[in-house]
């Protein structure tokens, strides 16, 4: 840089530079330049805008001299623009770009689209000459095709640093003695679990899974852990338990949930869906069992009865051993038989069987059909004369006893090794058909 200077008085003069700049002449020339010396040096800590310092740059071809921000500087060093079309991917990527950037063999590089900076390639510089840049990419984000790269010196990525602590969980262990069944129970077990109170539980024997107690955390602190039992299973004490989180009892596709004591039943004994509808089965002495089978804890008595639906609906009952009754009518895998040997009238509990009239019994009989008015056999209850010898009179009372084919009414005689057959077919009128019958 040369400075030529005018003064409007006459020499001798004496010209001083300051401030980091020196002033000197040589040949009659006078010369003016930067004096670094001078200058104080500035710590990178105390540049809190780089943006707003300035440098000087000296251009030795146009032998002049510019001055650059901070940023700038550093822009211009680590940062390049490339209109190379690449697909985001790792591997080796070649770039088009500036020449004379502070790209060297092994330092990384991060290419960001400028459309969307989430598609991009970060990859270690393996060559570099003109303007030519060869990055071998090892992380990417988004994807697709781009030509809008920018480039700039980035830090590697680190290693994967040390996984944390595992956080609370839930299996633990109890050695507290311990009889299932409903109600509050303790456990005494480690410090430091997850649960907290209205959490779901299941403490099982280590020795059989089968015997458990589940229900919901009333409370826990230290090493005490309190649930309250609802559901349990199997029998017995123990002191070696495993406890685990536990999820609610679900519903099944048509919406019946778990059965439990207090659930299932009702006040009349009736077992319920848990929809609250009523239907189900009635019977003190039912279960199902996880398969969805019935049946009986303890033997239906006489009494007993299971209701198909609501108690208006269809109601099942135990006639007799390995006998059902339907609305109180029997059904048989069978005919049974009642042997008679006197005079005899018919009473509810022969419908769907046969009266016989045996050999041994070599007199006259009457099998007689009650009155509806005092056995009211079901519409359609069928039943069976056997005569097997002397003769059997079937009488009726006050109803009507019709005779297939003729149509005639009133009782009807049955000849030895003869059998009828009668209908009920309305509420007051039975038909008869058979063979050796008039």
């Amino acid at each position: 840089m040369t400075l030529n200077v005018r003064f409007p008085a006459p020499f001798p003069v004496t010209v001083v530079g300051q401030g980091g700049i020196t002033v000197f002449k040589e040949g009659g020339v006078w010369y003016i330049q930067p004096k670094f010396s001078d200058l104080a040096e500035v710590l990178p800590a105390a540049l809190l805008n780089p943006s707003s310092r300035q440098v000087w740059i000296y251009d030795p071809v146009g032998d002049e001299y510019n001055v650059l921000t901070l940023n700038g500087l550093v822009e211009a060093l680590h940062e390049a623009t490339s209109a190379t079309s690449l697909t985001i991917g790792t591997g080796a990527r070649t770039f088009t770009t500036g020449a004379g950037k502070d790209f060297p063999v092994g330092s990384f590089v991060l290419a960001t689209s400028d459309a969307d900076p989430g598609n991009y390639m970060l990859g270690q510089v393996t060559d570099y000459a003109n303007t030519s840049l060869t990055v071998d990419v090892s992380d990417i984000g988004g994807g697709g095709t781009h030509a809008d790269w920018t480039l700039r010196a980035a830090s590697p990525v680190g290693p994967q640093g040390p996984s944390g602590q595992d956080g609370a969980g839930y299996a633990a262990t109890s050695t507290t003695s311990l009889s299932i069944g409903a109600g509050s129970r303790t456990f005494e077990t480690q410090v430091g679990l997850a649960y907290s109170t209205g959490a779901r539980l299941r403490a099982s024997s280590a020795a059989s899974g089968a015997n458990y107690m589940e229900g919901l955390v009333t409370s826990y602190g230290g090493t005490t852990l309190t649930i309250d039992v609802s559901r349990t299973g199997g029998s017995g004490t123990y002191a070696d338990w495993n406890l685990n989180l536990a999820g609610d009892p679900g519903l099944d596709g048509s919406g019946i949930g778990d059965v439990t004591a207090a659930s299932a039943f009702g006040a009349d004994n009736r077992m319920i869906r848990s929809d609250g509808t009523g239907k189900g089965v009635q019977a003190s002495g039912v279960a199902i069992d996880d398969g969805g089978n019935i049946s009986g804890v303890a033997n239906l008595t006489t009494s007993g009865v299971i209701e198909l639906g609501n108690a208006s609906d269809t109601t099942l009952s135990r006639e007799s051993a390995g006998v059902i009754a339907v609305e109180g009518v029997p059904l048989y895998s069978h005919i049974p038989q009642n042997s008679q040997s006197g005079p005899y009238t018919l009473v509810l509990a022969d419908a769907q069987k046969h009266i016989l009239h045996p050999a041994s019994d070599n007199n006259p009989r009457t099998f007689t059909i009650p009155a509806n008015a005092s056995v009211a056999f079901p519409i359609g209850t069928v039943i069976t004369f056997i005569n097997k010898v002397n003769t059997v009179t079937i009488a009726i009372v006050s109803d009507t006893l019709t005779l297939a084919g003729s149509g005639a009414t009133g009782s009807r005689a049955l000849t030895a090794n003869g059998i009828a057959v009668v209908t009920k077919i309305a509420s007051t009128e039975w038909m008869i058909s058979g063979t050796g019958l008039s």
